[in-house]
């Protein structure tokens, strides 16, 4: 069934829109209007609403938008999935598109525990005013609501608290911002100084472009290593290329102060032994909330780069540049050796273990992980075994050095075998492993350290001509005996199992009245963190737990019971409606277990 709501605004929450639609056709109730729109009876939500194809498949005869569109333009969901991993961006999505999003909020970190969303919508005085005089109505804008923003990322202003929740609790709670506005609680805190109103505004717009994605240099997957790159090309050093954490910290608490840090939910503890900061440069296996990454955007975009400092080579692992070997491994460079070259740039010097050994200033354009060969120092076999196949083949010396890109002088080297230093007959290799082998079996659990420190030449020269070789042998690990385990599960299980009957039966005679559950039970016995957490490994306990646990029926018929109780203590007359009220049941529809309970207790105090 169509619904015809209204055309989006720029930069409109799909929640602002279904609101002005209410006010346009005058709905008393927005509860059957939400059934028409999504399909189900749905809570109000503002940030991130769910069964959003059903919304668009019963608004494309007006809109024209597929599901993920709506997404993309009338929800918060970009904003907290931008920097997440695509796995759990697509399974979010499914949840938001399909079904009740049910955990998605707490899958994307906007439940997060250090920032906080805001707890009410909030609006732009001017931004209220132009659009009053331009449409005749005001709307939510998704800009305004982002955690993190303070101030108009358009305008400036501070941005004004309503009195509009931004987590409804009802079905119905729809508020249209043109009437939702007109009552404002606050304009923020006043007496901003200079600074942090300049750092407020560049937060929010960066927060604005990470909703939209225009996020330019920033778009790429591992963000960690992109920040620990712009960090040491900005001089946050120590030595010639390490990153200084200390240095940065200091530099970036003092860039935005502790009190704007603070208000954002973003303090960091320079003295403590971690903090978000720190973790964020090192491409720790975690996530990080989108004002995090503005915050650190942000930072390193307001200091200018330090030439000498600049490594156009990036991070690493890179490919081997030798074009006639074909390597296992896609990165084979890992670790090669940086320097300050003599014009003052960065320079790598790298020998791959097919024996091609160079340096590089910068990788190429096309290919961030291939490193664009600045001098060469050798060639290895796999060079010298090309140019044999092509003198083979009948090409002159001239052909053979302009097809390979060298100079005759380093051909003749190749085809006499004097371009590797380390070059060695096949024969010479296989003597080498034997000796190498038989060597490993006389060490002690075939150690190759002790095998190295018996006979170092031996090990060098495998290093230097059958690294893959070398290397490709497992290392003997010393056989250890298995671990017992520190924890006797058997005697724990009879000894907790005994405690949480205990505290079950505490519980239960316990005034007021408390209903059995697993968690409480667990409390009671102070059990609860461990407990729960091993009950596959504790039999006595599950059952236990099982057996004393009551269901809200059986805790409403024992209210009912210790009511009745009561009442006869007290020499009361007794009925349906004291019983109830008694039991703190008043008002709620019970089952039919319940009402024959309550009719039985009723009928016996009459007898």
């Amino acid at each position: 069934m169509p619904c015809h709501l209204p055309f989006p605004y720029p930069d409109e929450l799909l929640y602002s829109v279904i609101a002005r639609y209410l006010i346009h056709i005058g709905a008393k109730s927005a509860y059957y209007t939400g059934r028409e729109i999504f399909g189900r009876a749905t809570k109000a939500q503002v940030d991130i609403p769910s069964s959003l194809d059903v919304v668009s498949e019963r608004t494309w005869p007006i809109w024209g938008m597929s599901g993920k569109e709506i997404v993309n333009r009338l929800t918060l969901f970009p904003y907290y999935a931008r920097f997440m991993p695509s796995e759990r961006v697509e399974e979010c999505l499914k949840a938001i598109l399909h079904y009740n999003g049910r955990g998605v909020h707490f899958r994307l970190g906007v439940s997060s525990q250090r920032i906080k969303v805001p707890r009410f919508l909030r609006f732009c005085k001017t931004c209220r005013k132009s659009d009053l005089s331009k449409y005749g109505e005001t709307y939510w804008r998704r800009s305004h609501q982002l955690a993190g923003v303070l101030v108009c990322p358009e305008h400036g202003d501070l941005l004004i608290d309503t009195q509009v929740p931004l987590r409804p609790r009802g079905f119905s709670s729809y508020v249209d911002a043109t009437l939702g506005s007109g009552d404002s609680v606050s304009m923020g805190e006043g007496g901003v100084c200079e600074t942090d109103f300049t750092n407020e505004l560049k937060i929010a717009k960066r927060c604005q472009e990470i909703l939209l994605g225009h996020m330019g240099r920033w778009y790429i997957e591992n963000t960690s290593v992109a920040y620990r790159q712009a960090a040491i090309e900005r001089g946050f050093v120590e030595g010639a290329t390490s990153l200084s954490q200390p240095k940065l910290e200091s530099a970036f608490v003092s860039f935005y102060g502790e009190h704007l840090l603070s208000r954002l939910g973003c303090t960091v503890r320079l003295a403590g032994k971690s903090n978000w900061i720190r973790d964020i440069f090192r491409a720790y296996p975690r996530t990080y909330h989108p004002v995090e990454h503005a915050l650190v955007q942000v930072f390193l975009e307001g200091f200018a780069l330090d030439p000498s400092k600049r490594r156009s080579f990036g991070f690493g692992p890179w490919k081997c540049p030798n074009p006639y070997s074909n390597h296992k491994k896609r990165f084979p460079i890992a670790n090669p050796k940086i320097y300050i070259g003599r014009n003052g740039s960065l320079v790598a010097s790298a020998k791959c273990s097919c024996g091609f050994n160079f340096t590089f200033l910068r990788t190429s354009d096309t290919d961030p992980h291939l490193p664009i060969v600045n001098r060469t120092f050798g060639l290895g076999p796999t060079w010298e075994t090309e140019a044999e196949h092509l003198k083979k083949e009948g090409l002159p010396i001239e052909a053979i050095a302009r097809k390979m890109g060298i100079d005759r002088e380093t051909l003749r080297n190749l085809l006499n075998r004097k371009s590797a230093t380390y070059h060695v007959s096949g024969e010479q290799i296989d003597e080498w492993r034997r000796e190498w082998t038989k060597l490993r079996e006389r060490v002690p659990n075939r150690s190759r350290a002790l095998a190295r420190k018996a006979k170092e030449v031996l090990y060098q020269k495998l290093r230097r001509n059958d690294r893959e070789w070398l290397f490709a042998q497992a290392k003997s690990r010393t056989s250890k005996p298995p671990c017992k385990g520190r924890v006797d599960w058997t005697s724990r299980d009879d000894e907790w199992s005994r405690l949480l009957k205990a505290a079950a039966q505490k519980i239960k005679g316990a005034v007021p009245l408390r209903r059995l559950t697993p968690s409480s039970i667990s409390v009671e016995a102070g059990l609860k963190s461990t407990t729960l957490a091993n009950l596959d490994r504790l039999l006595k306990c599950r059952l236990a737990l099982a057996e004393c646990s009551e269901s809200l029926e059986d805790y409403q018929e024992r209210r009912l019971q210790a009511a009745a109780m009561k009442i006869r203590e007290m020499d009361m007359p007794m009925n349906s409606w004291r019983l109830r009220r008694l039991a703190s049941l008043e008002g709620k529809r019970l089952s039919a277990r319940l009402s024959s309970v309550l009719q039985k207790l009723v009928t016996d105090s009459g007898n």
